[in-house]
């Protein structure tokens, strides 16, 4: 098992990890974000409060390279925010308030796993996004 970083949910219990030799290839060793969130390739994008987006699922037995991440995905993620290179801005869809005591979240990652995780990782308060109202 690789030697990986661990990063914590910005308002769920829990943590993720990333291997160290995607970190260091990607040029994130020293990384500290200078603004709010990654640069957005869409400039009609909304930034986002991670807090207010509910972790996405990962199936960390997934065929994937990493505990549910795919390598090349993540570290191109990782490469473009450390270069300030463009991204799409995430999908995401509006989750309907019944409840707040239950909803702590308000929206639900319907498109960008790695870009979501990375803006975490990478120590970002929020990410662009493009938002769908439900029932569309």
């Amino acid at each position: 098992m690789p030697l990986s970083m661990r990063f914590f949910f910005p308002q769920f219990p829990a943590e993720f990890e990333i291997p160290d030799d995607w970190w260091t290839d990607a040029g994130m060793a020293g990384f500290m974000p200078s603004a709010p969130t990654y640069l957005a390739e869409d400039a009609a994008s909304c930034a986002i409060s991670l807090r207010d987006i509910a972790p996405p699922f990962r199936n960390a037995t997934t065929p994937k390279d990493f505990r549910g991440f795919d390598r090349v995905r993540m570290v191109s993620v990782l490469t473009a925010i450390s270069n300030g290179t463009s991204l799409p801005p995430v999908s995401l869809i509006a989750i309907p308030k019944f409840d707040a005591l239950y909803r702590p979240y308000s929206f639900g990652l319907l498109d960008g796993m790695h870009r979501f995780f990375g803006s975490i990782a990478a120590g970002f308060d929020a990410i662009p996004s493009t938002v769908r109202e439900p029932f569309q």
